[in-house]
């Protein structure tokens, strides 16, 4: 279970006594404080892959995808993972791997 997952279970009991709309807005003040961290493990992860399945896996693509929606991934994908905004270790090394993917499902054109 990724760490990011139990510190939101566990903020999420302790929040059990808030109202609703209050409780939903301290949640995903959680969530979003997490996922850039939760990212870069998750990218980093896909080293393990062959290329071509790796630039898919770490821009959560499925096969056939569009240059436009390869685009939106990366633009997505490395404003969580950039090291000039997650201070997270391995953001640089994260950032890089995106970078490369993005690369090579572009044919070496990015823009």
């Amino acid at each position: 279970v990724p760490a990011a997952a139990v510190a939101v279970a566990t903020a999420a009991h302790s929040l059990g006594r808030m109202g609703g709309q209050e409780q939903l807005r301290q949640l995903r003040a959680i969530v979003e404080a997490a996922m850039p961290a939760w990212e870069v493990r998750r990218v980093l992860s896909c080293r393990t892959l062959g290329p071509a399945a790796q630039a898919m896996a770490i821009l959560r693509l499925e096969y056939g995808a569009s240059r436009d929606s390869v685009r939106l991934a990366f633009r997505r994908l490395s404003l969580l993972v950039h090291p000039d905004k997650n201070r997270s270790s391995g953001a640089a090394e994260a950032f890089a791997l995106v970078s490369a993917a993005a690369g090579r499902l572009l044919g070496g054109q990015q823009q």
